[in-house]
């Protein structure tokens, strides 16, 4: 079994969308009808519900944009890039959410077999430009759930990428061990922020973690 990541460049309505309204578009599920159409769903933390609408109609041919309280949820069929055919048709499992933003789209999929990894990046590669791609063989000592949960994280916690990057690096460089391997000031060094800012940062990544697992 291999888990593959990918991205592309993007030029349709989700990714102009994103990259018009500075704000990332998670993918919650996609319906692949045939290679010609794809039934979407999608949440963002855009309120621009105009600028939305004005670039998802570039390929969408049903459009609903809902307000909701923190997300703007997308229902809608739009014209297929043949990603996702190409993915099912090779014997790819998608790990949702795929993300939009700025210009690309990222895809996370679990394959069975090797040869499916060439199979599924050339079918996409015909109709699509492949910007970077990684795999790996996932057996008992690789954290698979740490890596598929990276995107439903940020969703869940509301994180900024500010956030998400300095946690990132603060676990990683022990600052949450004990004892702590590097302080604030080396967090900030690495990051290059200041410390106050860091800490800000910091804080404020914690307090939407303990909100989200403590209040329901």
């Amino acid at each position: 079994m291999y888990y593959l990541t990918f991205s592309i460049a993007s030029e349709c309505g989700l990714s102009d969308a994103a990259y018009n309204t500075q704000s990332k578009l998670y993918i919650l599920n996609v319906f692949t009808e045939d290679f010609v159409n794809n039934s979407v769903v999608a949440i963002t933390r855009s309120a621009d519900i105009a600028a939305l609408r004005g670039h998802l109609l570039k390929d969408f041919h049903t459009l609903n944009v809902l307000k909701q309280k923190k997300y703007n949820m997308i229902l809608g069929q739009k014209t297929s890039h043949g990603i996702m055919g190409s993915i099912e048709k090779n014997g790819g499992m998608p790990i949702y959410p795929l993300v939009a933003s700025n210009g690309t789209e990222s895809f996370q999929v679990i394959v069975l077999e090797r040869e499916r990894l060439d199979a599924i990046l050339d079918a996409v590669s015909r109709y699509n430009h492949i910007e970077n791609f990684d795999f790996m063989k996932l057996d008992s000592s690789v954290p698979l759930t740490t890596m598929m949960i990276s995107h439903a994280a940020d969703l869940m916690f509301d994180l900024t990428d500010t956030e998400r990057n300095i946690l990132m690096n603060a676990y990683n460089m022990g600052y949450f061990s004990w004892p702590r391997k590097n302080d604030l000031r080396e967090l900030a060094k690495y990051v290059n922020m200041a410390k106050p800012t860091v800490l800000y940062h910091l804080r404020n990544a914690e307090k939407k973690i303990m909100r989200a697992l403590f209040l329901h």
